[in-house]
């Protein structure tokens, strides 16, 4: 907000007719900036406890289950990692992992084939796209317990 709009502040601020003036549209722009941030924090979180709500009903009592906290925290991971944050042998980590994969949970990294990516984790990390359910028949709409 407040690099948005930086130059209608500054003309803002400029036209004002007393230095008091002034503060008070600086008070005035700087506590709307922090309100518009803290409004789009609050909706962040709830699109996390969403989508975070739609993965965990797709898998419930399973390890991908426990997968959704890790993706959220960490929306980039390999198998290796994967294996170590669920306790799981090496082999039931990649299984976990392709049914995330298979779920469209998880997206191979350009250019770095053992390195996957939670898409939709991000999307919100940015700002981007909203972490709703699924239409029916998408791949998201899929379990990654393989059922």
């Amino acid at each position: 907000f407040l690099l948005d709009n930086a130059d209608l502040y500054r003309a803002t601020c400029q036209a004002a007719p007393t230095a008091a003036a002034a503060r008070d549209e600086w008070r005035r722009f700087f506590s709307e900036g922090i309100a518009q941030r803290a409004s789009a924090a609050v909706e962040q979180l709830g699109r996390m406890h969403r989508l975070r709500n739609r993965y965990r009903d797709a898998a419930p009592d399973t390890p991908a289950a426990r997968l959704v906290d890790l993706l959220l925290s960490d929306p980039v991971v390999d198998t290796p990692l994967i294996g170590r944050r669920l306790a799981v042998p090496p082999e039931r980590a990649e299984s976990v992992r392709a049914a995330a994969h298979d779920a469209g949970w998880l997206q191979p990294y350009p250019g770095a084939p053992q390195v996957w990516t939670a898409p939709e984790v991000l999307d919100i990390f940015v700002g981007r796209g909203p972490a709703e359910a699924p239409t029916p028949g998408s791949r998201n709409a899929a379990s990654p317990t393989g059922s």
